[in-house]
């Protein structure tokens, strides 16, 4: 999935939580996709390998087996610190304020 697969059920979400017009969410979302923590999914051979930035935090309620039922990739897959799925700094204090986030998390 991609920021352009997210961000209208992200803005639609957040829309109705913070009463702010859900076109002008989805676009700022759109924008801002590096701010939030990510990674990537690809195949070798016949398991899986998920790039990460390592910046889940517990308060996001996303276990490692959450996110590999999601991919329907459990026992599959492996693990793998990647710098470049790091959250982006600038991108990510942007989205708290949008969003009007406590909540923080790392980010190069």
């Amino acid at each position: 999935m991609s920021e352009t697969d997210l961000a209208p059920a992200l803005a639609h979400q957040w829309a109705a939580v913070l009463r702010a017009d859900a076109r002008e969410l989805k676009r700022v979302l759109k924008i801002l996709a590096f701010g939030f923590p990510r990674g990537r999914v690809s195949k070798v051979k016949d398991h899986f390998v998920l790039y990460h930035g390592n910046d889940r935090k517990p308060f996001m309620h996303l276990s490692k087996e959450v996110i590999e039922h999601s991919f329907r990739i459990v026992g599959r897959c492996r693990w793998q610190y990647d710098e470049h799925e790091r959250c982006v700094g600038f991108e990510k204090e942007e989205l708290q304020r949008v969003l009007r986030l406590t909540e923080d998390w790392p980010a190069a």
